[in-house]
């Protein structure tokens, strides 16, 4: 992993853990594409501790100078037990969108915008204030829903807060 790429990883990270209060930890997985986002790409999500809520943000990797105002990812979540649940969600993905966006609206947490030579990153706020209905590892599978977005790997970042007492 080159410095560059180390560097934007950890400002991504950065990011989510600002969306979430304090005294949070925080799981972070990273996986590179292969052919510009057609592969379904699955997280081992840990919801085991029954005294947190958990937040969850995705993460993806742009190409620059990709033409793509948003982007459609189907997510689906498998609970231990087995049982699942999949949704289709659209998240905009235009990095000059995002970072004007995210310079207009500072106190807006939800999406955070990194750049380096190359690509930038985008992490958005998938869920917050998660009690599980199963504590355990989950499995979440992403996949992008349409080809040619430009985007060259996928993340999450799971983190969790304690219960107020």
């Amino acid at each position: 992993m080159s410095l560059r790429t180390a560097t934007a990883l950890l400002l991504i990270a950065a990011a989510c853990t600002v969306t979430s209060c304090t005294g949070n930890d925080q799981d972070f997985s990273f996986t590179s594409l292969r052919n510009d986002g057609d592969a379904t790409v699955s997280f081992d999500i840990d919801l085991s501790d029954t005294a947190c809520v958990y937040s969850i943000c995705l993460i993806s990797r742009f190409k620059k100078n990709t033409q793509c105002d948003d982007v459609t990812f189907l997510v689906r979540l498998t609970s231990p037990s087995g049982k699942s649940g999949s949704e289709r969600i659209t998240l905009p993905s235009d990095y000059r969108t995002v970072r004007d966006y995210v310079r207009n609206k500072p106190d807006d947490n939800r999406i955070k915008a990194a750049s380096a030579p190359g690509y930038y990153d985008i992490s958005w706020t998938y869920r917050t204030n998660i009690i599980p209905q199963e504590y355990g590892m989950w499995e979440m599978d992403i996949s992008v829903a349409e080809q040619d977005t430009g985007i060259i790997g996928l993340g999450t970042a799971v983190s969790r807060t304690p219960l107020a007492e």
